[in-house]
């Protein structure tokens, strides 16, 4: 992310791309979650529009089996993305409710 806000972003997707690889290869989920996300803003940011969604979509696609709070994580992440992207009508049509209960984050409370 450093080489992104140092507006290098080419060589924030090689440093992110090297990260996921590594993340991967261990088997770190939260790991590969996050390099993925980093990966897509860094390809954004690139100029690479249809990659970036297509990490933010493999971030997603791995947070479905870890928990709910990387499943809401990840929404969150993908309609930040596609607010960055334009694509207002995308991240509107996101999830209406986030996959997190009180048992995923006792701290939350709704409105009353």
């Amino acid at each position: 992310m450093l080489y992104r806000e140092w507006n290098d972003p080419q060589a924030a997707v090689y440093h992110a791309r090297q990260g996921l690889a590594l993340s991967e290869s261990w088997g770190h989920l939260e790991a590969v979650i996050t390099v993925a996300e980093t990966l897509a803003y860094a390809l954004q940011a690139a100029g690479d529009a249809d990659a970036a969604s297509k990490s933010c979509t493999k971030a997603r696609q791995v947070s479905a089996g870890l928990s709910a709070w990387y499943e809401a994580k990840t929404a969150a992440a993908q309609a930040r993305l596609w607010l960055i992207l334009g694509d207002v009508a995308a991240a509107g049509a996101g999830p209406t409710t986030l996959p997190c209960s009180k048992r995923d984050a006792p701290w939350f409370r709704p409105p009353a």
